[in-house]
């Protein structure tokens, strides 16, 4: 029997803080938009995510085909994009990536 390497996927996280907002605005108002718009990149094969009082936390899992340098960048503008709606709504969330 022949033995393969292992391949582990290319995953991106993004996280997101506002504090005092429950845990439904945090899923309504960002988890949700968050996950729509990331929802577009080619290659996805996961998408998962929690919401919590005051953050939330979004686990991209890309297909096995996906760079991880594109995947990171094509995560990274789409919550950038995101972001410029939620600075005039919230004007106090903020968010990280994290790879």
């Amino acid at each position: 029997m022949r033995e393969f390497p292992s391949i582990d996927p290319a995953q991106v996280s993004v996280r997101t803080s506002y504090s005092g907002a429950n845990a439904d605005i945090i899923e309504s108002q960002i988890t949700e938009p968050l996950e729509k718009a990331i929802n577009s990149i080619d290659g996805i094969r996961n998408i998962t995510s929690s919401s919590v009082q005051g953050s939330s936390s979004i686990s991209i899992e890309f297909n096995l085909d996906k760079n991880l340098e594109d995947a990171a960048n094509d995560v990274r503008d789409k919550v950038s994009q995101s972001g410029k709606a939620f600075a005039g709504r919230f004007g106090c969330a903020t968010g990280s990536l994290q790879i």
